[in-house]
C-alpha cells in the first residue's frame, strides 16, 4: 500500500502529469496504474507517474500518437489560420519578442494559459508545469503573464491532449 505522504488523489495526479482525470480513472479501473480506493476515493502513489501506461500516453506521436493529419485539421480549426502555419519550435524568449493581444511580434497567434488549457485537456496548472519542464514554450508579456504560441498545438507531444 502507498504511504500517506506520497499518495495523490486522481485530480492531483492529473495536474502533475497533465493527463485528464477521466483518463487517470480509466487507467486505475483497467489496472494499468496501481491505486487504492478508500471511502470511494482513489489514492495513487507518486511513483506511478513513471508507470508504463503513463509514459505511453506522454510519449511523442510517431510512437503510437495521433494521426498526422488530425492535428493539422484541429490546429487550423482552433487557430482559424489563413495561409501557411506557424513554424514549430516555440516562441523564444531569447528572440526578444513581446506578445500582446493574442499575437506575437512576428504576427503568430498566441494564447494565455487559460485559453491554452481550454484548447487542450490540460489544466492551467498542467500548462504551467509543462512550461516549467520545457514541454511547452512561451514568453511572458509586459504584464508578466505567460503567452503560448500556436505552434505548441502542433508539438508532437501535445497531439493527444487537443480537444
Amino acid at each position: 500500500m502507498a504511504q500517506q505522504y506520497s499518495s495523490l488523489s486522481t485530480r492531483e495526479f492529473s495536474e502533475l502529469t497533465g493527463i485528464a482525470v477521466s483518463t487517470v480513472n480509466r487507467l486505475l479501473r483497467e489496472g494499468k496504474i496501481k491505486g487504492v480506493k478508500t471511502a470511494g476515493k482513489w489514492k495513487i502513489d507518486k511513483t506511478e507517474m513513471t508507470a508504463k501506461a503513463i509514459q505511453a500516453i506522454l510519449k511523442p506521436p510517431g510512437k503510437g500518437g495521433a494521426a498526422p493529419g488530425k492535428i493539422d485539421r484541429m490546429a487550423a480549426k482552433k487557430e482559424k489560420v489563413k495561409g501557411p502555419g506557424v513554424p514549430t519550435g516555440g516562441i523564444s524568449a531569447a528572440a526578444g519578442t513581446k506578445a500582446t493581444s493574442g499575437t506575437s511580434a512576428d504576427g503568430a497567434q498566441t494564447y494565455s494559459v487559460t485559453e491554452f488549457s481550454g484548447l487542450t485537456y490540460l489544466t492551467e496548472y498542467g500548462v504551467l508545469e509543462f512550461l516549467k519542464k520545457g514541454r511547452l514554450q512561451g514568453i511572458r508579456d509586459e504584464k508578466g503573464q505567460w503567452r503560448l504560441g500556436a505552434d505548441n498545438l502542433r508539438n508532437p507531444g501535445m497531439r493527444h491532449l487537443l480537444r
